[in-house]
């Protein structure tokens, strides 16, 4: 094992006479340097980078001048990188395959999270016998010794940064909208210095913007005099006729800064203190203190012109300061946040902040306020993404020499909803003088809860920090809820918090019930739906003796009872429904719980009760029993007229279908009764016309639609239920003889007189015999339409018939008029025929039907 110290192999360690704009803490600052021929692979340790408390964000670059140059980046907290024959001891690295640039991110996020301390360096160098020369850039962001600092310097890519077109449009109200032409990229040179953000808009009416990612989101109120800087340029060669603008947009409302003049054809900087001096509202009506404490997105135009034109971002910060030493003040109790109308300056965890040992959020989660979820009134919402050490952040008025209370004591309600319900109980910190303690209470409830917090050493435990209790609360400098109680999506509601002393004269009770409304269904026949309950709390249930209450139904339900109808909080009450003597139909009443002498009215809910009528029993098909209506023959044809059997097909009694009103077509619908045609893949293809319907049968015709398939799947639903679906060949034809008593053919003579032993055909003499299924027509026919008499519809296959053997003419073949479904093929009895009875034969393109008797003489 070869190691030698980098302060030694490293003959060129320089800090370049400009100070990098990559760096802005003091961190080391990006170093050029050089390394001699190496003849074997050698791990070079030695150099460290201190990482300020509160930071959130350590990138470290190493690139050297001549990118076919090949090195490894290392790094690991405190202590040494190491190396034990080819394995290499490190918490982080960078090996990119080949030669080219290095970088290591390590954040709040990474495994092993980011750490406040020194971390070593280490460098692989696997080029050997060149000399290499290059530089090392170190940037830090977050909460650190001198403040606040979030900054995309684009030296190596975009940085997360996008533009304002996207479909469907962004769900931040307000949020501009882009033309889609538009171009953005990211520039690795001409920057200031290296690379740049830049747009080259395309036009239009609509204004280009560029978006920050979600690092620069968050709690921008939490910060001491929060500013933004960044380098502007204007590139085009035509003038720039536009101001820069730069859009905040949270708590549903805009505000936005527009510079003084145009931007230059040079890199300028731009420093923008945010307060409400420089940006101005632009839409809705909420305070910047309220979108200040939830930033949710930040727009930076990139187009200046009317036409096409390019601008370039570079450096953007976002900044604060540390606060001026301790706050010494004493708050003038009562302190109180009711959120009935604003935030009051309250935000969350995020960005960092300059408070040692404050805790740092994550930028996807947000804070909102609801003018309407409070005890009672309004509230404000956090809303977690499911990582991040996440809390609410009290306002400059809670803070100061609190000690100088007497008896210090914190109010406040607390709700969570998530599944699981809390799993982490509710958290108190107080920071100030260098250390931290903090309160735990009980876990959260799906309903708020009051929580008293005496502001008192015997309550509080330490974090770190070598100061007293005392010492804190003398010179609190932030005060912290937990925001997160769980490890996955969850929200949480803080309010009414106060700051006061023990002296001053308790809060009037506030009552609040969840959830509402209570809906409760069942079916006509069924069980009593499950028992169902709402939880009554006010803001006396923690620390206190609780609340009478009382709750009345109005108006009466006979068929609602409650498991209690007075007592005190908190309290379950479990609400019952009996449906028994209940016809189908909706039922409603409502709930009210009173608190005799309580802040807010008395609570209502609303209970629903809706009772269906039973569902119709499931349909079934018999296998097989999807027949031709004339030859029972499992095979039909486009147009043919078809039965099924089965049971729960339709009503018991059975109904026979009429034509609609005012037309010669069938219904596909009857009391409820449909019969679904489907291709193969469950496709619909086609409602069937009905003729008949009942418990047992259903009669149909087979849709036109089916022409050209050699089958299809037929499902019968029944008032929503639905049968298993039932296979059907197919064929061009499919003739079936109608027959009536014993296989008699449905047939008529030529004086249209019922064919029979008793009343034959004549030798000579035409015969009318009807069926269905006879296949392709002269004329387009529509599912369920009765065939029409002028012109005919004439089936287009051959046709073959005979008499008792012996060949019969047809003289015509086609649809009856006025009827659906059904056919008529006129013949020739011929002279040759046997008297008496006598089989008629029919076949048509190929397919013979059924063989029915017909009377000769």
């Amino acid at each position: 094992m070869r190691k030698v110290l980098f302060s030694t192999i490293l003959s060129c360690l320089l800090l370049p006479a400009v100070f990098g704009q990559t760096v802005r803490l003091e961190a080391g600052g990006p170093r050029r340097f050089t390394i001699p021929p190496q003849s074997q692979p050698t791990l070079l340790t030695g150099i460290t980078v201190a990482v300020p408390p509160g930071v959130t964000r350590l990138t470290i670059d190493l690139t050297p001048d001549v990118l076919s140059n090949d090195l490894d980046l290392f790094a690991r907290f405190g202590q040494d990188v190491a190396q034990f024959g080819s394995l290499i001891i490190a918490d982080s690295s960078s090996q990119t395959p080949g030669p080219g640039h290095e970088q290591i991110v390590i954040s709040s996020h990474s495994r092993p999270p980011l750490q406040t301390g020194l971390y070593y360096l280490g460098i692989n160098v696997i080029t050997l016998s060149a000399t290499i020369t290059g530089s090392i850039t170190v940037t830090i962001e977050g909460g650190g010794s001198t403040g606040t600092f979030i900054l995309s310097s684009f030296d190596r890519d975009a940085d997360g940064w996008t533009r304002n077109f996207a479909l469907p449009a962004p769900a931040a109200p307000g949020a501009s909208q882009g033309n889609p032409g538009s171009t953005l990229a990211w520039l690795s040179s001409g920057g200031s210095p290296d690379g740049y953000l830049s747009l080259m808009p395309a036009g239009g009416l609509q204004q280009d913007f560029v978006v920050a990612p979600p690092k620069f989101l968050g709690n921008w109120a939490a910060m001491t005099n929060p500013r933004l800087e960044f380098d502007y340029l204007h590139a085009s060669p035509q003038d720039a006729l536009f101001p820069v603008t730069v859009r905040l947009l949270g708590g549903g409302a805009v505000y936005q800064w527009t510079s003084a003049a145009p931007p230059a054809g040079a890199w300028t900087h731009y420093r923008v203190a945010v307060n409400g001096d420089n940006f101005k509202l632009a839409s809705s009506a909420a305070s910047l203190a309220l979108a200040l404490s939830n930033v949710q997105r930040v727009e930076v135009s990139l187009d200046q012109a009317p036409g096409p034109d390019t601008d370039g971002l570079d450096n953007f910060a976002l900044m604060g300061d540390l606060s001026g030493g301790p706050p010494k003040a004493v708050p003038a109790v009562p302190v109180v946040s009711t959120f009935d109308n604003d935030t009051e300056g309250w935000g969350r965890s995020y960005p960092p902040a300059g408070v040692t040992g404050a805790a740092i959020g994550d930028p996807p989660s947000t804070l909102a306020l609801s003018t309407d979820g409070g005890m009672p009134g309004g509230a404000i919402v956090f809303n977690g993404a499911g990582a991040g050490d996440n809390f609410f952040v009290a306002p400059p008025k809670f803070l100061g020499n609190v000690a100088a209370i007497p008896n210090p004591r914190l109010d406040f309600d607390y709700r969570h909803t998530a599944t699981p319900e809390g799993v982490a109980p509710i958290v108190v910190r107080l920071l100030g003088a260098g250390s931290a303690y903090r309160w735990v209470g009980g876990n959260p409830a799906p309903t708020y809860q009051h929580y008293r917090v005496p502001l008192d050493a015997a309550f509080f435990v330490p974090e770190f920090g070598a100061a007293s209790f005392s010492q804190v609360l003398a010179v609190v400098e932030r005060i912290e809820i937990s925001a997160e109680q769980t490890d996955g999506q969850e929200t949480d509601s803080l309010d009414n918090v106060a700051l006061v002393s023990a002296l001053t004269a308790p809060l009037a009770p506030t009552i609040s019930i969840a959830p509402a409304p209570l809906n409760f269904t069942a079916t006509a026949g069924d069980p009593n739906p499950a028992p169902q309950a709402f939880v009554i709390s006010s803001n006396a249930d923690v620390g206190g003796a609780g609340a009478s209450w009382t709750a009345v139904i109005a108006p009466p339900a006979s068929w609602l009872s409650l498991s209690a109808a007075s007592g005190g909080t908190p309290a379950r009450v479990t609400v019952s429904v009996s449906i028994a003597g209940l016809t189908p139909g909706t039922y409603s009443t409502t709930i009210t719980v009173a608190v005799p002498g309580a802040a807010n009215p008395p609570q209502a809910i609303r209970v629903s009760l809706t009772v269906a009528t039973p569902p119709a029993p499931t349909p079934r098909i018999t296998p097989g029993s999807v027949v031709n209506a004339a030859s029972s023959r499992s095979l039909l044809a486009a147009g043919a007229l078809g039965s099924l059997y089965g049971s729960n097909l339709g009503p018991a009694e059975g109904i026979a279908a009429g034509f609609l009103p005012g037309s010669q077509t069938l219904p596909t619908k009857m009391q409820g009764v449909r019969v679904l045609v489907r291709d193969a893949s469950g496709a619909p293809i086609a409602e069937a016309p009905l003729l008949y319907i009942s418990s047992g049968q259903v009669n149909f015709q087979m849709p036109m639609e089916v022409a050209g398939r050699s089958s299809v799947v037929v499902f019968v639903d029944n008032n929503g239920q639905l049968s298993a679906p039932e296979a059907v060949a197919l064929a061009a034809t499919a003739p079936g003889l109608f027959t009536v008593g014993a296989n008699r053919a449905a047939a008529q003579n030529q004086d249209f007189s019922l064919n029979s032993p008793s009343n034959p055909a004549p030798r000579g003499g035409i015969l009318i015999a009807y069926l269905t299924g006879p296949g392709p027509l002269s004329i387009p026919v529509p599912t369920g339409q009765a065939a029409p008499s002028n012109p005919l519809a004439q089936a287009t296959s051959p046709v073959i018939a005979t008499i008792g053997g012996v060949p019969a003419t047809v003289l015509f073949l086609g649809l009856t008029p006025g009827l659906v479904g059904v056919a008529q093929a006129n013949i020739l009895a011929p002279a040759e025929a046997p008297v008496g009875d006598q089989t008629l034969l029919i076949s048509i393109g190929g397919q013979a039907a059924n063989g029915a008797l017909v009377s000769i003489r």
